[in-house]
C-alpha cells in the first residue's frame, strides 16, 4: 500500500509475535511528508479515520510543552487573529530514535475577516545508533527527552515562521 501511494523508501514488517512489535519498520521523512500530504488532501484510504486516531489527544512533541497557542491576538487592532492550531501527529522513541511526524493547521481570520486555514507538515528523526534499547539502559531516558526538546524548539520556531509569514509581524 505504501509503495502504491508513493512511498517507496518505506517498508513495513510483517509482524508474526502477539505482542505487535516490530522494529524493522523503516520509513524517510519524505515518505512521512507524502503520507500526511495526502491525509489531509484525503486521498489516503480511511483519511477520516486515521486522522481522528491521530488527532486524539496525547503527549506529543510539537505543541505540549512549547510557547505554542491554540489561540492568539496577533495585533493590538485585531486585524489578524489565530483561532485554532490542529495537530495530528504520531511520536516515538525506540532503539536510539526519536521522531515525530506531525501535520499541523494553523486557522486565522485574515485582515478582511475571512477564515484561512495554513496547513504545514513537520517530520522529525533523530537517530543515534550508538543507543541500545527500549527505554531501559542508562541514560536512555534522558536522551529522549532532550531529543523531544529538539523536536519541541524546531516545532516553535516553525511555528512562529508562519506566524509571520501570515501577520507580517515578528510576534515572538
Amino acid at each position: 500500500i505504501a509503495h502504491y501511494y508513493g512511498m517507496n523508501h518505506t517498508t513495513v514488517a510483517y509482524i508474526p509475535l502477539p505482542s505487535g512489535r516490530t522494529t524493522a519498520n523503516k520509513t524517510t521523512a519524505h515518505d512521512m511528508n507524502s503520507f500526511l500530504n495526502q491525509l489531509y488532501h484525503r486521498e489516503f484510504p480511511h483519511s477520516e479515520e486515521m486522522i481522528a486516531c491521530m488527532g486524539l489527544p496525547n503527549k506529543d512533541r510539537v505543541y505540549d510543552g512549547t510557547c505554542i497557542s491554540r489561540s492568539l491576538n496577533v495585533d493590538k487592532d485585531k486585524q489578524t487573529e489565530i483561532e485554532w492550531f490542529g495537530i495530528v501527529d504520531k511520536t516515538g522513541t525506540i532503539y536510539g530514535l526519536c521522531g515525530e511526524a506531525a501535520l499541523l493547521t494553523i486557522k486565522y481570520k485574515d485582515q478582511q475577516g475571512n477564515t484561512q486555514k495554513k496547513p504545514y507538515t513537520l517530520i522529525a528523526i533523530i537517530e543515534d545508533k550508538t543507543i541500545k534499547g527500549y527505554g531501559k539502559g542508562p541514560g536512555y531516558k534522558t536522551w529522549g527527552r532532550s531529543r523531544g526538546e529538539i523536536i519541541r524548539s524546531m516545532s516553535e520556531g516553525v511555528y512562529w515562521h508562519f506566524i509571520k509569514e501570515i501577520t507580517g509581524v515578528d510576534y515572538k
